[in-house]
């Protein structure tokens, strides 16, 4: 969400949009900056990336503060979690809602884990009390106010009429993008990650990109590496992420005797991503979550590379299974393994994924295309209300 909020922000604002940012506290103390047409106030007494603790009450301040001077055209808020306010404040300003997933599909997500690997009861039950939390103080409620409701995948949106009763007419669905000027095709990527990571010279490269958690299913691709090494002895896996997986994933590879083959990067700086994912020759993703729609996957087309990935979510919004891609079942190590071994095999069929790939992201991905569906969706919301006005 944090990458897809800075391609939108920033490119409505280079637009000619004004923007005006309310969040949580900056981890750095900032409490306010300007960015051309983007002004962003981080409010000091609330939790970082959190709507408890203090969010409800001080974004309601200052947006009320800075509405006697701004009048704001339009109210977009980033998921369910705008404050509910006296109906005078925001009278015949439309508020939009973009949703990348909800809290119905985070609770299944944790409940399917739970099922798969029989783990973490006190995690399920903790995820579940969340649930009836937000579902009850802020999503039935701020869906059911919003004017307008923009999800990225049409799976999110279907969704989204199932648990919150929306009508279809106020959701519209805009894909997620990526920045193809920065993600591309670069043939000399591989050798700056060489430089970095000189162990991987002459080996087959599995890419992991993802925040490095369970449901990512991580495990599942460290459990089946033993027998894809025996079959392809010059292969590693490189994990790019963080997460509270990620120790737990380095003890389970040298548990299974596949250290060697694995390399761990943790959290890297967001310019270097294009460099890994060129430098691999395929992207893994086995998710059990239920998925928006993930710019890992988006980012991984755009520099032309073959995807493996589970048939859950927004992935089925973008992957076509052996055309531009390869879905698979979730949980399914057998096919998991198969996929793998099928594109290591056949450097043809992999290429031809790729290019594929490549085209769907050029044809219906590409970052131009999502900010002219925004722009337009969000101008008409404008009219709409000016015209209330009058």
């Amino acid at each position: 969400m944090q990458n897809h909020n800075k391609l939108l922000l920033e490119g409505l604002a280079e637009r000619g949009h004004e923007i005006t940012v309310i969040s949580t506290c900056h981890p750095d103390g900032i409490q306010s900056e300007q960015r051309n047409n983007l002004t962003l106030y981080y409010l000091s007494n609330t939790q970082f990336g959190s709507a408890r603790k203090g969010w409800k009450s001080q974004s309601l301040n200052i947006f009320s503060h800075l509405n006697q001077t701004k009048n704001f055209d339009l109210i977009c808020s980033q998921g369910p979690f705008f404050p509910p306010i006296r109906e005078h404040l925001i009278k015949n300003i439309p508020l939009v809602t973009l949703v990348q997933a909800h809290e119905a599909w985070v609770m299944l997500s944790e409940i399917n884990q739970f099922v798969t690997l029989r783990t973490n009861f006190p995690d399920v039950t903790r995820r579940i009390l969340s649930f009836i939390y937000y579902y009850l103080k802020w999503e039935v409620s701020n869906f059911q106010k919003s004017d307008l409701i923009i999800p990225p995948s049409h799976e999110v949106a279907k969704s989204l009429q199932s648990w919150y009763f929306i009508k279809p007419d106020k959701i519209k669905t805009i894909y997620n993008a990526v920045d193809t000027k920065h993600f591309k095709p670069d043939s000399k990527a591989k050798r700056r990650i060489l430089k970095q990571y000189p162990q991987l010279k002459r080996k087959k490269i599995i890419l992991f990109l993802s925040h490095v958690t369970k449901q990512k299913g991580l495990h599942l691709l460290i459990k089946i590496l033993p027998s894809l090494v025996n079959q392809h002895p010059n292969l590693t896996v490189i994990v790019v992420g963080g997460g509270d997986y990620l120790e737990q994933a380095k003890k389970n590879s040298f548990e299974l005797g596949v250290a060697d083959q694995m390399v761990f990067t943790d959290m890297v700086e967001i310019d270097t991503i294009p460099d890994y994912i060129n430098a691999a020759d395929i992207f893994v993703l086995p998710t059990l979550r239920r998925e928006g729609l993930p710019l890992s996957i988006l980012e991984v087309m755009a520099c032309k590379k073959p995807v493996i990935t589970t048939n859950i979510g927004g992935n089925t919004s973008v992957i076509k299974n052996g055309i531009n891609g390869v879905l698979i079942p979730p949980k399914n190590m057998h096919q998991l393994e198969q996929s793998i071994i099928l594109l290591l095999n056949n450097e043809k069929l992999a290429s031809k994924l790729a290019q594929k790939g490549y085209e769907s992201i050029i044809e219906n991905f590409e970052l131009k295309k999502m900010l002219d569906c925004y722009e337009t969706l969000l101008s008409e919301q404008v009219d709409v209300s000016r015209k209330s006005k009058i």
